[in-house]
């Protein structure tokens, strides 16, 4: 419900013509006009958003918190508004100018109908004190909103003076036999100076060779954006895999590809193609498992694997995108239908599709397919609707797209790459995987305030496997089951020892549930609690074997009896720190004294110790249970007072203990009250106790001292346990936004 109440920005990003601007990055950046603020980043980054265009061009900024209503009578009555969020627009081939840079107030339909209400608030004091009534400033538009989410902001950027490839630079010479051999493509100039290169070999196998494109930049963002980000820059890689001879002549062509059709947050891996032997150079450039050539040391399919987890050794990315054309596209089908290669969608410009020559296309029902043909391209249409027909029907997301020109890059060449691309990340399966500690109590990671979180919440490195409908995360020597669209959690203990405990499938929902734990030590002088004793005797309370009466109450009652409590003059309370603790776990809260002890050792008296004694201890167990309505609590308790006083060597004033055995079933979010009478004890020894981290410790023996009287001292015990269920999150959208049911 919280996550309700932020703000959310919604638009689209428009193009000079009115055409939508896919894969542009659009960052919201907080601007408050405040002098604390101001100082405030004199040390620190400004909070911002971020989000990507999806086809159409339309993005959402999602998690910024409103105005305070008092802000937001102010704003309406001065026409200007305190929290603000500039919005700045990164696309390929495009600029922002300054004058296009919208500064959006924080002023949602929900945050003006509080402020409104506020400034009527103030009007009836100021008509009662005979002042001026306070109205709205006349002329300052509001922006248009629903709820908590302002709408409309829409962006024109301008285009950038980029060279584009010409019809006469693209163009390719068609092959007698298409069947055998696709055409090859004449290289466009090469207009992609400063974009950084590496020559590279897969696994260190001379002929699995690559260029890696764009690293430097990817590194360079990733310093840049570690700062914001709990989980680190989602990079994606796309692996290309030229057409016609598959050769490094194409590199110049890539790099305008990775320059003018990607969004920045890309790696470019362009493959080259092995050559086994004439024929196979001639006949078949990028042969496959299930359509191979004699001789050949390896599939297309293993090269590409082995380039993912070769550039996966040095950069994190979280989607894995193919391109391919003419002579390479029957591989790169194939390689979609292939479980060891890591891809998430498929891009395949003028090339064939024969069903017959690929693995079954039943696996293509988790990927994501764009398929580019021209009508006049000698190889048939009809083979383009084909795969767009087949493949849709096994459950793919497919876009087939068409231009005209025939066989060959034509037209607006980057244009048509980067509506592909959009679609392809639009519509492709997410999967993230977190490894988060027990002693985090929530996480989301869509929020960018959980920023300082990265020691105990990071994204866990791994391969994307996807296996029918299922997909493996590969991390060390763990594998997790995650169904599409969904999140997975891997859970550790405090000491970071993975432990694998949820898997996500169809079938059983899982949850982890930690219960956190308060409790509260009251003592109570028995000759001064007159405005206790009317209410134990009108609530009646449940006694044990042991002496110890319990009850359930409610947070109403539980407020109303520390009220009571407090009001004793005589009463102390003893605050224990909330903890918590993991499902079934053991839990143990302990309130030091202030100085330690001197006791003898059982084994040998003349030897004494300085024990550090527990004011208030409460040891046990609580376990949340199957419909996490009720928490089971197994817990001894104890709380000792006097022990300032008390001196080994002149034992004037004894120490007084109460302690107390309970099981009980206590609904989650109430408190259950214990109620244990004091008895006079003496500390007689210490007793020596192994510890397996710390080596010895020493525990104290206490034995009951008989003063034949009745107890002078009650102690009142709280203890509220509240469930805490961390459920794998689920997405509903492309975009990772949910937060946790």
């Amino acid at each position: 419900k919280l996550s309700t109440l932020r703000v959310t920005i919604k638009g689209r990003i428009i193009s000079p013509d009115g055409r939508p601007i896919p894969s542009a990055k659009v960052t919201g950046v907080l601007d408050v006009h405040d002098t604390a603020y101001e100082q405030f980043l004199e040390a620190n980054e400004a909070p911002t958003w971020t989000a990507h265009t999806d086809a159409d061009g339309r993005y959402e900024l999602h998690g910024m918190d409103p105005m305070h209503w008092h802000h937001v009578a102010a704003a309406l009555v001065n026409g200007r508004a305190r929290d603000n969020v500039d919005i700045r627009v990164e696309a390929r081939g495009f600029v922002q100018r300054k004058e296009d840079a919208p500064e959006v107030p924080l002023l949602p339909e929900d945050a003006v109908c509080l402020g409104r209400r506020w400034l009527a608030i103030l009007n009836q004091a100021q008509q009662r004190l005979g002042n001026i009534q306070l109205a709205e400033k006349e002329g300052w538009t509001l922006p248009a909103a629903t709820g908590n989410t302002i709408t409309g902001i829409d962006i024109v950027l301008q285009p950038m003076e980029a060279p584009i490839p010409t019809d006469a630079d693209t163009a390719g010479t068609p092959a007698a036999d298409p069947s055998h051999t696709d055409p090859p493509v004449t290289q466009p100039a090469d207009n992609s100076d400063g974009v950084s290169v590496q020559e590279r070999t897969a696994g260190g196998n001379a002929n699995m060779r690559y260029f890696l494109i764009g690293a430097a930049e990817a590194e360079a963002r990733a310093a840049e954006e570690e700062t914001i980000s709990p989980i680190g820059p989602e990079a994606k890689l796309l692996l290309v895999l030229p057409g016609g001879d598959g050769g490094p002549d194409f590199l110049p062509f890539v790099k305008r590809i990775y320059r003018h059709a990607l969004s920045d947050d890309y790696l470019v891996a362009q493959l080259v193609a092995p050559r086994w032997s004439d024929e196979q150079a001639q006949k078949l450039v990028w042969p496959t498992e299930t359509n191979p050539r004699p001789n050949m040391e390896f599939s297309t399919e293993q090269f590409m694997a082995a380039v993912v987890n070769d550039v996966h050794r040095e950069h994190r990315f979280s989607r894995t995108f193919t391109l391919g054309w003419s002579s390479s596209g029957p591989a790169c089908y194939a390689a979609s239908l292939t479980p060891s290669v890591p891809v998430r969608g498929t891009f395949v410009a003028m090339s064939v599709f024969k069903p017959d020559q690929l693995p079954p296309l039943e696996r293509a029902r988790t990927h994501t397919y764009f398929i580019l043909h021209s009508p006049q391209d000698f190889i048939p249409l009809r083979m383009a609707e084909e795969a767009r027909d087949l493949l849709a029907d096994h459950g793919a997301a497919v876009e087939l797209a068409t231009y005209d020109g025939g066989h060959g890059w034509r037209g607006d060449v980057f244009g048509s790459i980067r509506r592909g691309m959009a679609f392809l990340e639009a519509n492709v399966l997410r999967t993230h995987v977190y490894l988060i500690s027990d002693l985090l109590e929530a996480f989301d990671p869509s929020n960018p305030s959980y920023a300082g979180q990265q020691s105990v919440a990071q994204i866990v490195e791994g391969i994307h496997n996807v296996t029918g409908g299922r997909e493996e995360w590969e991390s060390g020597r763990h594998t997790i089951d995650v169904w599409r669209d969904r999140w997975a959690i891997i859970h550790t203990s405090a000491r970071n020892h993975q432990r694998i405990d949820d898997y996500l499938n169809q079938s059983r929902e899982p949850y982890r549930a930690s219960v956190a734990v308060e409790a509260k030590f009251v003592t109570v002088d028995l000759n001064d609690r007159d405005k206790l004793r009317q209410w134990t005797a009108e609530d009646k309370m449940h006694q044990s074997d042991d002496g110890a009466a319990t009850r359930i109450l409610t947070p109403d009652e539980a407020e109303a009896l520390m009220g009571r409590l407090q009001s004793i003059r005589s009463s102390s309370v003893c605050q224990a720190p909330r903890i918590l603790a993991p499902h079934g776990m053991p839990l143990e809260i302990t309130v030091p004294s202030s100085d330690p002890l001197e006791l003898p050792l059982i084994d040998d008296p003349t030897t004494r110790v300085a024990v550090p004694i527990a004011c208030a201890m409460l040891t046990g167990q609580a376990d949340a249970s199957p419909d996490r309505h009720s928490v089971t609590l197994t817990a001894v308790a104890e709380h000792i007072i006097g022990l300032e006083q008390f001196n080994p060597a002149e034992p004037d004033d004894l120490p007084q203990l109460a302690a107390a055995a309970v099981t009980q079933d206590v609904p989650d979010g109430q408190t259950l009250l214990i109620s244990v009478p004091f008895q006079t004890v003496r500390p007689v020894a210490a007793k020596a106790v192994k510890n397996p981290s710390d080596g010895v410790t020493f525990e104290p023996v206490f034995e009951p001292v008989e003063c034949g009287s009745e107890p002078q001292r009650r102690l009142y015990l709280l203890i509220r346990p509240k469930i805490i269920i961390r459920r794998p999150l689920s997405l509903t959208d492309s975009q990772p936004t949910a937060t946790p049911p």
